[in-house]
């Protein structure tokens, strides 16, 4: 019952709009009850991240993606996430990648 009021002011508000989003709901859930220590832990393995000389890229785009989910950067605008990803990108890739167009979408 104690923590009932973390979540109660939205029911009654609905979200931001009004509009009892699940998503915004979602965020607003985890901002109150997830492991907060754990989300600046990865956010500081985000910025420190890099790719080893020989790790393949899947295996380095599947480590930031974990790290990303801990750190709550699903909701975080493409530039932030592209920005994040590219820093940790080793010097032979992002040499090779010079000459490419690289996508302004972090899905893409």
């Amino acid at each position: 019952m104690e923590k009932q009021h973390l979540v109660g002011h939205w029911f009654q508000q609905g979200g931001k709009n009004a509009d009892y989003n699940w998503s915004e709901f979602a965020d607003h859930f985890a901002l109150q009850f997830e492991d907060k220590q754990a989300r600046k832990a990865a956010l500081e393995e985000l910025s420190r991240m890099r790719q080893g000389a020989t790790q393949y890229f899947t295996d380095y785009a599947s480590d930031f993606e974990y790290k990303l989910a801990i750190a709550g950067g699903q909701s975080w605008p493409d530039e932030a996430r592209l920005g994040y990803l590219e820093v940790g990108l080793n010097k032979v890739l992002r040499t090779a990648l010079v000459i490419t167009t690289l996508p302004t979408s972090y899905n893409e």
